[in-house]
């Protein structure tokens, strides 16, 4: 699906940014949710990829893994 939206929208607007959020994720914090978002969003006006994750509580491999750099 995310595959689909960026073959539509490539191209479409100048520096567009793009966020994919999956629907089924609860969200306890909202406001550090929203300044995570806004953080992301300067990142992506500055050329950079941006992926937004929580800090684990246990190993699981079932969803990967995210460095933090």
């Amino acid at each position: 699906a995310v595959g689909l939206v960026l073959t539509r929208y490539f191209g479409e607007g100048e520096d567009e940014i793009l966020g994919f959020f999956p629907a089924d994720h609860h969200v306890s914090d909202t406001e550090a949710f929203v300044a995570s978002v806004q953080r992301a969003c300067m990142a992506a006006q500055n050329g950079h990829l941006a992926t937004i994750g929580i800090s684990p509580s246990r190993p699981e491999t079932g969803y990967g893994y995210i460095e933090k750099t």
